[in-house]
């Protein structure tokens, strides 16, 4: 157990660490995410557990945290549970009513002016006089903070406040059971997975990496994406002989000078859309001659609608690796994943790293290709998906129709080509069209995922059939309350070959990862992958071939209607 809990916005992280190593300097023990997070174990259990395994919970308050939906609910587990709450407040904002609700008979220190050290010295005092007061008999104890004047706190007063306390969490269960959101079903231990999987074949573990530790938190609601200045933005449509299609994007070469909410894709005036709601299914298209069933996620301006895969549909990798020969660089370099787990990307060099586990960069990737392919053989840039760029060759698809194959031509007519941001890796910065930094990777609940990628470099490219995004899955599935765990199809758990849906659906309950577009920004060869419970994000290599894929792409709604109130056919 230790005595305290620190809840904050990860916008703050920088206050919310310098508060704990001051606190821990002064022997005060701390729990704090994600430094307190075990690596392969479920988000928000380990967070109830932390919670639920300290003394006091110190808030740092913030206009970030006061609007944060996660902070609110450790605030609210930490009520139910009768933690000591101290709101250490770093800006000069009021509290929301739901904050008000459970703060308003707790300690306030003011430390958003002055020496935040000396508020830091009160804080510790505070806290030192709380966990003090639990070890005394039941008396009157008055607790005292220098410099902030004393706080007088009766023990006949705290049995009222506890017995209104209760009363509070009745309420609280009876009209809003859902405001605390606990995952049901366990992430696996994908990190023990891997490892078994690389064993096989160099007999040293491989690692499940993160690539950074600087979150950023954005607040939920409307996508936040830069927009693309679109007067110069040149896409044209290459079609090879063999049917692929591969869009050639003109690049921008101009920064806007603001930014602004815009969806991924371009929008134009409203006209006559069809008559579907956002979270109904629709069959659309074939795939292994199964139909395919999707759920409308959003629709843009003009009513086309966006559709994502209701399930995984196949277990591929993002992309082989670059050298040809799985966990082997052209120089010959063996991928040790021991080694790579001690010292996460200390060991090899970027290019090595793509070489022997494949390349994170969604705009010259195999899958890209193979989604947007319509022929019966796909024609691949560079190192093509076989069987030797995978672990075991399982799952190889070099040889496969395109995606868009089995789709029948007036099918084909009718997905929209679409535009849109797809944010960039470390070692694509030259390509950038606007953003200010890298994008900071680290694993976080659903609701945290954006990060800085309001900030980050990106590009725009143009397809028909695409990966969600980070902030996609966040903006279209999370905030709208669309399931986003999923589990594959009997068609995809039949054909896989990579053993990793059976070595770990027991733990999952059958749901199952599936890959975004996102790389890791600091990484040539993560990609965000959203965990199998639909809390987590997670990261995989590019090459890893027991990953899921969900496909996404938007209809022209003008050219479509509905048969049967499901099936969509050509006007």
């Amino acid at each position: 157990m230790q005595d305290v809990f620190i809840s904050y916005s990860s916008k703050n992280k920088i206050e919310a660490n310098k508060v704990c190593e001051q606190l821990e300097k002064r022997g005060i023990s701390c729990w704090m995410a994600p430094r307190n997070i075990q690596p392969g174990k479920e988000w928000g259990e380990q967070i109830i557990r932390g919670i639920e395994t300290s003394r006091v919970l110190v808030l740092i308050f913030s206009a970030a945290s006061n609007e944060s939906p996660q902070v609110l609910r450790e605030v609210e587990r930490a009520v139910s549970k009768r933690l000591k709450i101290i709101n250490f407040r770093i800006e000069n904002v009021s509290p929301s009513d739901s904050m008000e609700y459970f703060l308003s008979a707790n300690h306030w220190l003011n430390a958003f002016d002055g020496n935040r050290e000396t508020h830091i010295e009160s804080l510790s005092i505070t806290i030192k006089g709380l966990l003090e007061e639990q070890l005394l008999p039941q008396q009157a104890h008055p607790i005292v903070s220098k410099g902030l004047g004393k706080h007088t706190v009766y023990k006949k007063g705290l049995k009222f406040l506890a017995v209104g306390l209760i009363g509070i969490i009745l309420i609280i269960i009876a009209y809003n059971l859902n405001a605390i959101r606990v995952a049901m079903v366990k992430e696996p231990q994908v990190e023990a997975l891997v490892e078994k999987q690389q064993d096989k074949a160099l007999k040293t573990p491989t690692a499940h990496v993160q690539a950074s530790n600087q979150p950023l938190e954005t607040p939920l609601g409307e996508v936040q994406v830069t927009p693309a200045p679109v007067e110069t933005l040149v896409p044209t449509e290459k079609n090879n002989e063999q049917g692929n299609t591969q869009n050639q994007i003109a690049m921008v070469t101009q920064e806007p000078d603001n930014q602004e909410k815009v969806t991924p894709t371009t929008q134009a005036e409203p006209v006559q859309s069809l008559d579907i709601e956002i979270g109904s299914k629709v069959t659309f298209g074939v795939y292994h001659n199964e139909p395919i069933e999707w759920l409308v996620i959003h629709k843009d301006s003009k009513g086309n609608p966006l559709l994502l895969s209701e399930k995984i549909l196949t277990l591929k990798a993002f992309d082989g690796a670059e050298s040809g020969n799985y966990n082997k660089a052209s120089n010959g370099t063996i991928f040790d994943g021991k080694k790579e787990k001690e010292a996460p990307g200390q060991n090899y060099t970027k290019e090595e790293l793509r070489q022997m586990k494949g390349s994170n960069d969604w705009a010259n990737s195999n899958l890209r290709t193979w989604l947007n392919s319509g022929g019966k053989t796909v024609s691949y840039k560079g190192q093509g998906p076989a069987a030797n760029a995978f672990l075991d060759g399982a799952n190889a698809y070099d040889k496969t129709y395109g995606f868009l194959y089995e789709f029948t031509k007036e099918e084909q007519a009718l997905i929209q080509t679409t535009s849109y941001k797809n944010i960039l890796g470390t070692l694509e910065q030259g390509r950038k069209a606007g953003g200010k930094e890298l994008f900071h990777f680290e694993r976080v609940s659903i609701e945290d995922c954006l990060l800085n990628s309001s900030k980050a470099y990106y590009e725009t490219l143009s397809d028909k059939v695409f990966l969600l995004s980070l902030e996609e899955v966040e903006g279209y599935l999370y905030t709208q309350g669309i399931p986003i765990k999923t589990n594959p199809t009997e068609e995809a758990i039949e054909k896989d070959q990579s053993g990793w849906y059976k070595d770990i659906k027991s733990q999952t309950g059958g749901y199952h990862m599936w890959w975004l577009r996102t790389p890791a920004g600091e990484s040539s060869s993560l990609v965000c992958t959203v965990g199998p419970s639909g809390e987590v994000i997670y990261t995989e290599y590019a090459a890893q071939a027991g990953v899921g894929i969900r496909p996404a792409l938007y209809l022209e709604a003008s050219h479509c209607t509905l048969e049967d109130g499901k099936i969509i056919k050509a006007k």
